[in-house]
This record gives structure tokens, C-alpha cells and sequence, in this order.
């Protein structure tokens, strides 16, 4: 089982065609929770600083995206095994950072000065692990990828990052980080980062709209950093695309292949695709696969000026409520674990 897998893209100037910046962020989920995902909506809320955008739930369950300075958040999933279970939240940090910084500067900062809680494991507890991608509206942007005791932090290849669910910049042998010959699960991870990456060094200085939403739509393979895997006879690993769908359930139930079914779906697929420009506090939203769905323009500018909005605090992650949700990943961890 997997909690959630995305795939992430940030471009800015040189690599726009238009001066631009975008964040991609397509959210990939198991298909059972869709109906609680669904209930979520976009809001401006406030922690005591900046008014941010954040989707989810009011006063429940929310992440943060975008702050009333143009600084942008979007990030996935991702195990370890050089973790804890003493510190501070990821989705702590993220809302924090929303609420006090400008900068990626000042992001940096924030995360490499954080008591970092960084719980181990591979499952369901990948839902309290990030790796974060940051962009500011001065184009500046960075992608953090930590553990308990590491972090590594990673500017733009020419103005483009990409990133799946594994680390590519934090040294895998100190995090933990899964690799596809100990876990068979997290090969579609390494298969999208290595498309990402094509896609991303193709479109260089090419990028718009357009085509950021091209790449989120894209069902190319790419198994480049998968030396020697073995294709299954549907053509395609499971969980491999940026737009993700299903691609084997139907073969594998077909031909009796239970388990194998099963585990595709926890993998999940694209419930949702945000594409986040900071200069003008805009983001497109999909709902569902992008390939097959179209965007809708939300500009936020007025509504992030306002000012006396009450704090509005996400409960799952403070209190009694704090200790129960990471107790249940921790049991749900051990109850279905990657293999």
C-alpha cells in the first residue's frame, strides 16, 4: 500500500516562453478515498501571518499551496528509514512557512532549523513525509528533500525541477529512500521521474499554459532509471505515467492475479492536477485525470488581501487529534506494508 504518489514540475524564466512561473502538482490517490477527497474545496485561511490558499477541509484537514506574496508550495509523498517520531509535522512546516516567508530563502531555512519529524516506513505513513518544491514570485525556486538527520536542498536544472516519489538529490543510502530493487512498488516513481525529467528537458524555454498542461496529461513510459526491469505483458508498469490510471487492474483481475491487482490499486491514480502561477495568485484546477478533464481558472489576488481573517488551525495535526493520526499511519503502516 501507498498513501499518496504525485508527480511535481516547477518552471521559471529562462524556462518559459512567456516570463512566467507554474507549479504542477498531480495528485495521485487510491480510488476508495476518492469520495472524502472530493468533499475538499480551496479556502483562504490564516495562521497568525501571511492569508494563504489552502484545500481541504476548514478547520480539519487542509494543505497549503499559495501565500499573499506569490510564494508557492507543491510536493509528494515520499519513505525513509532515517526517521522519528519527535518533531515537527511537514504539514506543520509547510503551513508555517505560508505564513511567515516570502522567500525560498527563507523556506530553506525553515526546514533545515526545523526539529524535523520524519516517521520511517513506506506505507501510509509516507502521508506525514514530503518532498517539498518551492517557488517565489521573484522566480526563484528549490526543491527539499530530508530525513530525520539529512536534508538536501536543490535549485533548477535551467529553470526546470521535477519530482516523484523517492529521493533523486538526498543520498538514498542515508535516508532510507526506497529503491525499485528492494521494493517493487516504488519502480513507477522512478519511471515517472525519468519522463519528467524528458519531458522537462524537451519543453526547456518552451514552456507556457499550454504546455504545462501537456506534461500533466502525458502517458509517455520512460524506465531510464530502471535498469534491467521487466515489463509486464500489458507494456507498462503500474503507477508509471504522470497522468496516472489503472492501466493493469483489468489484466491482472482478468487473469486471476489478485494480489497483484490489489497492490496496483493502492498505488492510486490522478484525482487531482493544480497548476499554480505565483505573479497572478492564480491556480488551474483539475478534477480528475487531466488527460480527459479541463482546468478551471481560480484567481485568488482580492480574496488573499483581505485582512482580520480569523485563524483558521488544521485540527489533525494539533492536540489529542495530533497523536491519534499519526498512531493510525503508524498501525495502518504495519497492517499494509509495501513490498
Amino acid at each position: 500500500m501507498r498513501a499518496m504518489g504525485c508527480t511535481n514540475l516547477v518552471v521559471v524564466p529562462p524556462a518559459t516562453s512567456d516570463g512566467e512561473i507554474y507549479l504542477l502538482w498531480n495528485l495521485d490517490i487510491l480510488r476508495t478515498v476518492k469520495p472524502f477527497f472530493r468533499r475538499f474545496r480551496f479556502f483562504v485561511a490564516n495562521s497568525g501571518g501571511y492569508n494563504y490558499v489552502t484545500f481541504g477541509r476548514p478547520g480539519w484537514l487542509h494543505i497549503g499551496m499559495m501565500n499573499e506574496k506569490g510564494l508557492c508550495f507543491v510536493g509528494n509523498s515520499v519513505g525513509v528509514s532515517d526517521g522519528s517520531w519527535e518533531g515537527v509535522t511537514v504539514w506543520e512546516i509547510i503551513e508555517k512557512a505560508l505564513s511567515t516567508c516570502s522567500t525560498v530563502d527563507e523556506v530553506t531555512r525553515l526546514y533545515t532549523e526545523s526539529n524535523r519529524l520524519a516517521p520511517p516506513g513506506y506505507s501510509a505513513i509516507i502521508f506525514a513525509n514530503f518532498n517539498s518544491m518551492w517557488a517565489d514570485e521573484q522566480g526563484n525556486a528549490v526543491t527539499i528533500e530530508y530525513s530525520k538527520n539529512h536534508i538536501a536542498v536543490k535549485g533548477p536544472e535551467e529553470g526546470v525541477m521535477v519530482e516523484a516519489n523517492h529521493h533523486q538529490h538526498l543520498d538514498r543510502k542515508l535516508s532510507g529512500s526506497a529503491e525499485p530493487g528492494r521494493q517493487k512498488a516504488i519502480a513507477g516513481s522512478y519511471a515517472r521521474l525519468g519522463r519528467a525529467w524528458e519531458l522537462a528537458r524537451e519543453y526547456r524555454g518552451k514552456f507556457d499554459l499550454d504546455t504545462v498542461m501537456r506534461f500533466a496529461s502525458d502517458h509517455g513510459a520512460n524506465y531510464s532509471l530502471l535498469p534491467g526491469v521487466k515489463v509486464p505483458p500489458t507494456g507498462i508498469i503500474d503507477d508509471s505515467t504522470i497522468c496516472c490510471h489503472y492501466w493493469n487492474v483489468g489484466w491482472y483481475l482478468r487473469h486471476f492475479r489478485l494480489r497483484q491487482a490489489l497492490d496496483a490499486v493502492a498505488m492510486g491514480e490522478t484525482l487531482f492536477s493544480f497548476i499554480l502561477q505565483p505573479r497572478k495568485r492564480t491556480i488551474w484546477f483539475c478534477k480528475g485525470n487531466p488527460c480527459r478533464s479541463s482546468y478551471v481558472r481560480l484567481e485568488f489576488g482580492e480574496a488573499l488581501q483581505k485582512r482580520d481573517r480569523k485563524p483558521l488551525l488544521p485540527r489533525m495535526w494539533r492536540g489529542r487529534t495530533r497523536g491519534l493520526t499519526l498512531n493510525l499511519l503508524r498501525f495502518t503502516e504495519k497492517v499494509f506494508p509495501v513490498r
